[in-house]
């Protein structure tokens, strides 16, 4: 999924997503839980994830929406 999708999926600007998923910058709980929503992954997960760890469910894996199952 682009940056630029998923910030727009969240409601969120792409620079936010550049920089959480580089770790210069934390989510709120309600991005924590949309994201859950998007990929399965516990909020608390991605509010505790490191940037490697979010990259590799970003970019290795598709959301449920993407799977047609949301």
């Amino acid at each position: 999924m682009k940056q630029t999708d998923l910030a727009e999926t969240l409601g969120v600007t792409q620079t936010y997503i550049s920089k959480y998923l580089k770790g210069y910058r934390g989510c709120s709980l309600q991005t924590a839980k949309k994201l859950s929503e998007l990929f399965g992954k516990d909020p608390l997960w991605w509010m505790e994830s490191t940037p490697d760890q979010r990259q590799k469910i970003l970019n290795g894996s598709k959301s449920k929406r993407d799977n047609g199952t949301a």
